[in-house]
């Protein structure tokens, strides 16, 4: 067995695919190279993900499989500010660097202009990994441009409209032709050169597109929808050379050149309104990364206020957000307060007060204050790209359907162009018309389109994980989103899941000869160290009493029980009564209390603390929605058995465990797992963590604490327990509407293609069902972008 740490994860822009054939031969070309253990091509994204082991190819070698199949690999080149250098040997010594750099192509230096011109294979490499390679040699990159800062429109789909709009000019008179013979005015048509010299122009212009991408499909020994188009088109424009040079001028009112030009624009067409529709289908992506402000007003050493561009802004930086602006990078308020809203970013639409101290993310929206901002996360690390790179990572892949599908795809085209050429065959062996016989052969190559069942699957996904994005729920990757709609039993986790993340302090008593005040500074101070969810209701209620934290030293955390530390030499515990009995401290008549933190020194009990949560909204409604939708729900906590119990029987489930160690969690998940359920654990915090990967599906809500959402499938943007049913919703809608494709995409080709062979469709109209059934699949995957959490 190979060891899976030994490969390395590669992800490419490809160039030059133009459907499901395409990205079907770069992935076999791929999984026949040696040294490639697994790749994913997505013909949506344009995007390859390769598996490889590092040993045996590298990544020129992966591209040289992409340039050999017939396509290229997508570059970016783009202009770096380059800070430090005093002297040509610096300049060498930069560019030296970045052209050692993984992924770059070509890097040049200017010493006199303190800039760098980088072009790099796009998605191998990007600024942070330029700016660490020049930062080991002493130098530091800055960006220059806010090219990247927004997603605009592509000038190759700018050349591509005005390919269209040539190609519809030129068919404007063959159009004009067509209709006039369908309605009787046969003598209404063009003079043969006329045909000829519009024919030739759009041939010139357009036609290269597809003519290309057949010839290398043929070069690799495969076949794709441009094969059919190209064979279809170019067999109606010679055989129509051929008719005019052999009848002469009777050939006026005879020719088919306006089915070869039709043909080409119709596809061109349809092809352009599928790359709208496909857009629209990672809107998502789009909508996240351009709700970012192109500016900041940045805080400069003399604390004024000064605007710069996005990309200026570094970690640490100090940056003004005013009522009404966006927040510009993640990070902790350090002056003033105001009211957040975070839906665009989290999907959860509601004020939520900010003040000094509470950490803001880059998106949000500031209602009706002033703040400043200490940048805790830029770039890569921000929270926004986080969600933009799950959502991307969501949407490569291929399901099971789809890879059934591609095998169809893979036989489609060849099978498709033997049926021409068996109906070119019978109909001359059974009526001896040669020129209907090839007319019937060219609509059969036509009518065709291995397109729709190859759109079918990956324009679904990609609309069913935005919305799902939109509405807060992220997906890791593809076999999650198809692995979600089997899930049979769903794992609660309490506290920070069911319950609220920060329970209050209901009652506080003492019963040693420390102060209530001391006391409670002392057990803030021991919380402040703490992540659990319990520790920010002290450290609240510390900043209510004005007080400050005392330094503690040799903080220790046990798990599930409690913390000690020192403060002021003096030893303390804080925590719960089995803690207490672990450190061999009686805490005497207070032993039955539940829903207790306890204070002690080592001489005995000093003070306690009643703990009081609240319940989420909705838990009820949602438990009794996943009993309605046939799914067991278990409530799994480390809380006592009794406060658990309490919980339970509130929230309507039956199935229940307290006093659970995290190990103890997994163990429950493991013996389910292994009865043959399909488990999804619900949680927050570090201790869920391993209850989280244990099951076939970790679902995170997120909190202050990442751990969860690094380790889990599945992450919830905000705390709405309702999402837990929405995210099974979503991945049944989306399979459904897969489905939908699938069924209407293979019933167009097998009704089409007979009706072709036996000629009751002439060649344009066999290209504008073709075009029209591609469109079909995409504006039908669309409608997912109405779907909405069902509350």
């Amino acid at each position: 067995m190979v060891d899976t740490l030994a490969f390395d994860q590669l992800s490419l822009s490809i160039e030059g695919m133009t459907c499901s054939a395409c990205s079907s031969r770069l992935e076999r070309a791929f999984k026949s190279q040696q040294g490639i253990v697994d790749a994913d091509v997505n013909l949506q994204l344009e995007r390859a993900n390769v598996k490889f082991q590092p040993e045996e190819i590298d990544l020129e070698g992966v591209v040289d499989v992409v340039e050999r199949t017939g396509f290229n690999v997508g570059t970016e080149s783009k202009s770096f500010g380059l800070e430090g250098m005093t002297c040509a040997n610096c300049a060498s010594r930069a560019e030296k660097a970045l052209n050692n750099s993984p992924g770059v192509l070509s890097a040049n230096v200017n010493l006199a202009l303190e800039t760098s011109e980088v072009t790099y294979y796009q998605h191998v490499t990007g600024f942070q990994q330029l700016q660490n390679m020049v930062e080991q040699v002493g130098f530091r990159l800055t960006q220059q441009t806010t090219t990247d800062q927004k997603i605009d429109d592509d000038p190759v789909e700018r050349a591509e409209r005005y390919r269209l709009l040539l190609a519809c000019v030129i068919s404007v008179p063959f159009m004009v032709q067509m209709i006039a013979k369908w309605t009787g005015w046969e003598e209404i048509h063009l003079m043969p050169a006329a045909e000829i010299a519009l024919a030739t122009i759009l041939f010139w212009i357009v036609g290269p597109k597809f003519f290309m991408s057949a010839l290398k499909a043929f070069q690799n020994k495969s076949a794709n929808m441009d094969v059919l188009v190209s064979l279809g088109t170019l067999s109606a424009y010679l055989f129509s050379w051929f008719l005019t040079i052999r009848l002469g001028e009777a050939a006026e009112g005879e020719l088919y050149f306006e089915a070869a030009v039709l043909i080409m624009t119709l596809v061109l067409l349809g092809k352009n309104l599928e790359s709208r529709a496909k857009r629209a289908t990672s809107a998502a992506i789009r909508e996240l990364l351009n709700i970012r402000p192109n500016t900041v007003t940045i805080v400069d050493e003399n604390g004024a206020g000064v605007e710069r561009p996005l990309f200026q802004l570094k970690l640490g930086d100090l940056f003004q957000c005013q009522a009404g602006q966006v927040i510009a990078a993640d990070g902790e308020i350090v002056q003033g307060s105001a009211h957040v809203d975070e839906a665009l970013v989290t999907g959860e639409s509601r004020a939520i007060a900010k003040e000094v101290g509470d950490r803001v993310i880059e998106g949000s929206v500031n209602l009706d204050g002033y703040f400043v901002v200490r940048t805790t996360a830029v770039g890569e690390e921000s929270t926004l790209q986080k969600i933009v790179k799950m959502i991307e990572q969501a949407q490569v892949g291929k399901t099971s359907i789809q890879r059934l599908v591609d095998l169809v795809s893979g036989v489609f085209v060849p099978v498709v162009m033997t049926i021409a050429a068996l109906v070119i065959v019978l109909w001359i062996a059974f009526t001896g018309d040669f020129e209907r016989a090839f007319i019937n052969g060219v609509t059969v190559l036509v009518i065709a389109c291995p397109c729709a069942l190859g759109l079918a699957t990956p324009t679904a996904v990609m609309t069913g994980v935005g919305a799902g994005a939109r509405s807060g729920i992220l997906f890791k990757d593809l076999g999650v989103l198809e692995a979600v709609r089997k899930i049979d039993t769903i794992v609660l986790d309490k506290t920070g899941t069911l319950t609220e993340i920060t329970p209050a302090l209901q009652n506080g008593e003492v019963v040693g000869d420390l102060s209530p005040t001391r006391c409670l500074q002392i057990a803030g101070s021991l919380q402040a160290q703490s992540a659990h969810p319990i520790a920010e209701a002290f450290t609240q209620e510390l900043k209510k009493a004005d007080l400050s934290r005392l330094e503690v030293q040799g903080f220790l955390s046990v798990v599930g029980k409690g913390v000690q530390g020192s403060i002021e030499e003096q030893t303390y515990y804080l925590g719960s009564r089995d803690f207490m009995e672990l450190q061999g401290i009686s805490i005497g008549e207070f032993a039955d209390y539940e829903d207790t933190v306890f204070l002690c020194n080592e001489t005995g009990l000093l003070a306690f603390y009643q703990i009081h949560e609240q319940v989420r909204s909705f838990a009820d409604v949602v438990v009794s929605k996943l009993k309605r939708m046939g799914l067991e729900v278990l409530l799994l906590s480390g809380d006592s058995s009794k406060r658990v119990s309490r919980l339970a029987e509130q929230v309507g489930i039956e199935s229940w465990f307290g006093k659970l160690l995290p190990e103890d969690k997994v163990s429950h998940i493991q013996e389910r797992e292994a009865k043959g359920h399909v488990t999804a654990m619900i949680g927050d915090g570090i201790n869920d963590a391993p209850a989280l990967a244990a099951a076939s599906i970790g679902i995170a809500v997120r909190s202050n604490t990442n751990v969860a959402m690094e380790v889990a499938p599945v992450t919830l943007m905000h705390s709405d327990l309702r999402l837990i049913p929405a995210i099974i919703e979503v991945s049944k809608v989306t399979f459904r509407k897969i489905k939908q494709n699938l069924f209407w995409a293979f019933i167009y080709n097998i009704l089409m293609l007979p009706l072709a062979a036996f000629g009751f469709l002439n060649p344009t109209i066999a290209g504008a069902a073709m075009a029209l059934s591609s469109v079909t699949v995409v504006l039908n995957s669309l409608w997912l972008r109405r779907w909405r959490p069902a509350f």
